[in-house]
């Protein structure tokens, strides 16, 4: 079950994007997912054409993973899945800068998810890999795209994206 809206507030200079989704699965309690986002758009009105488009955008939010079938109970020579998984959680946090014109659009984002109880599966033995619930892992990174639009219905687009995954 999932619920969002879109907030347009002081003249659509500011957006928010309030998120709620209720998360359930056989054997499992449910639980509920909250995310909110926001776009500012400071400069929407402003006389320098070349600056309206420019907008700031941030979401924060919760994300949870049930275990899935393979990694509960599948168990195929050296890979075993592990019926006492718990559900991966994490909070995940996003900030970026978005400038965008009908032939150029530009964007960078620094994002950040903290998971508790990350699913993974790891060597347990020489000849043996399981899957177990891991605590301290973190993501951070960088996304930086260019979408150029020259025209014919053609749209290029270049994207780099910078990860460091710690555990």
């Amino acid at each position: 079950l999932f619920v969002s809206s879109k907030l347009q507030l002081l003249w659509n200079h500011l957006v928010l994007v309030p998120a709620v989704r209720l998360s359930m699965a056989t054997g499992q309690t449910a639980t509920v997912v909250p995310k909110v986002g926001v776009v500012v758009r400071p400069l929407l009105w402003t006389r320098n054409r070349w600056l309206a488009p420019l907008s700031l955008s941030a979401n924060v939010g919760r994300s949870y993973r049930y275990p899935s079938f393979h990694e509960l109970y599948v168990d195929l020579d050296s890979l075993r899945g592990n019926e006492d998984l718990r559900p991966e959680d994490a909070v995940e946090a996003d900030v970026g800068l978005r400038w965008g014109h009908p032939v150029v659009d530009l964007e960078v984002v620094f994002f950040s998810r903290r998971i508790k109880d990350l699913i993974l599966y790891a060597p347990v033995s020489l000849y043996l890999v399981e899957a177990n619930n891991y605590s301290g892992a973190s993501t951070d990174g960088v996304e930086s795209s260019i979408n150029l639009r020259p025209g014919w219905g053609i749209t290029l687009r270049a994207a780099y994206t910078y990860l460091r995954t710690r555990w």
